[in-house]
């Protein structure tokens, strides 16, 4: 159960609207103000006295989790069964299986016409709305340093073998790193972010691991990192370099593939599905080096100072009850959040897609 909000958002202090006076809970408003606020039904002021828990229902959490989840809910059960066989322990778990639970409804201290839904999130990367949002938060902090100075395209491969995925990552990481302290890089290079991508082929079978990179600095000949790549690595020599002219089309190759898809053949597969998962943990996935390392990638992008006013399926059974405060705030929330009705379990989920999960 929690505790009633307090403060100047709490139930029966709505007092100022955005646009028009809002009536008090403890008093009726006049017949100016209610035109000019809603043409609200018959209202019993004071809330019912079976309102007072403030928690939401067990129904209106799992509505809450499944619409959060309803785009790739059969591949979220496959990435739930395969942490369990990694031995994923019991708190991450739990967060996991409720990422999107207590829909809880706030307010811009600043700007009461902005209202929104905040919600348990489980900030797993194998949880794809939150890999989707931490996703954003990196490209959005990130493009503070791509309008910085020159910006290049770099993408290293290494040759496909059969060596376990988690091996070929770590040597990816180790070749990089030297590359960095080739004496040409220090020189042209100084400082970048660099993206893991990784495919799994029908055809051959094999992982194939890859780096995107962005370099702020000066001209890169391409026979020079090709050289010293083949140098580091002994069999790999294809990389890929091109100038780019925008930040936005710098923003929008990194975005492409931090929020590249799990192929198919990976996650319908648990053997593969295990190995990748095992293969990750740990890992950085969005690497920075030089003048870019200080950059905090997972910083919110929202500075808004949000007020908790209630729990969303709290609100609908207030606002059943008779409380016009609740009405109003509904009111208001559904004309920005049409959705709100499906998190507090009062319609059925629409049907999506049903994509892929992500890599973050």
């Amino acid at each position: 159960m929690h505790p009633a909000p307090t403060g100047e958002y709490a139930f029966g202090h709505w007092t100022t609207y955005p646009h028009s006076p809002w009536p008090r809970s403890s008093g009726v408003a006049s017949e100016v103000e209610a035109s000019t606020v809603l043409d609200t039904p018959e209202t019993n002021p004071q809330p019912a006295l079976s309102a007072s828990d403030w928690g939401p229902s067990e129904e209106s959490d799992r509505a809450a989790v499944t619409f959060r989840h309803s785009g790739w809910l059969r591949q979220r059960r496959l990435v739930r069964s395969a942490l369990v066989t990694t031995g994923i322990k019991p708190r991450p778990l739990a967060r996991f299986d409720n990422c999107g639970s207590d829909p809880w409804v706030v307010v811009d201290s600043e700007d009461s016409s902005r209202l929104a839904i905040h919600s348990n999130h489980c900030h797993s990367r194998w949880c794809v709305p939150c890999s989707r949002e931490r996703a954003a938060r990196i490209v959005g902090n990130l493009k503070v340093k791509l309008n910085s100075g020159p910006i290049r395209f770099l993408t290293l491969t290494m040759k496909h073998s059969d060596t376990p995925l988690s091996d070929q990552i770590s040597r990816l990481y180790d070749s990089f790193r030297r590359l960095r302290r080739a004496r040409f890089w220090l020189d042209a290079v100084d400082g970048g972010s660099a993206v893991l991508e990784l495919k799994h082929s029908h055809r051959d079978g094999l992982w194939h691991v890859h780096l995107h990179c962005l370099l702020e600095g000066r001209y890169v000949r391409h026979a020079a990192i090709m050289a010293e790549w083949w140098r580091i690595t002994g069999d790999s020599k294809i990389v890929d370099i091109r100038p780019c002219h925008h930040g936005d089309h710098a923003s929008g190759y990194i975005t492409k593939y931090i929020t590249k898809p799990i192929p198919a053949s990976v996650i319908n597969k648990p053997d593969r599905l295990l190995e990748l998962i095992t293969a990750l943990a740990g890992r950085r996935l969005v690497l920075t080096w030089g003048t870019w390392r200080g950059v905090r990638l997972s910083e919110p992008l929202d500075s808004t100072s949000w007020k908790s006013i209630a729990s969303l399926p709290v609100l609908y059974r207030r606002r059943d009850a008779g409380d016009l405060d609740a009405y109003l705030i509904l009111s208001r929330l559904e004309q920005e959040l049409p959705e709100a009705r499906i998190v507090a379990g009062r319609d059925p989920p629409p049907p999506h897609d049903d994509p892929i999960g992500l890599l973050f």
